[in-house]
């Protein structure tokens, strides 16, 4: 009977909630985020109307 008991116990139990980053600041700002550590480089100051992202790739 203990084991039905643990059974039932483990799928009762609730699983912790997913961590989700916060991507943007209340001011929409968006956050560096690098989970993985990957190199890059943003530049976003040399012309407001241009973005560039720069991603350095392994295979």
């Amino acid at each position: 009977m203990e084991q039905g008991e643990r059974r039932e116990n483990k799928h009762s139990d609730k699983r912790p909630d997913k961590y989700v980053p916060k991507l943007f600041s209340p001011e929409g700002k968006p956050y560096n985020i690098n989970q993985p550590k990957i190199g890059f480089r943003l530049n976003d100051e040399d012309d407001r109307d241009n973005v560039t992202l720069e991603v350095a790739l392994y295979r």
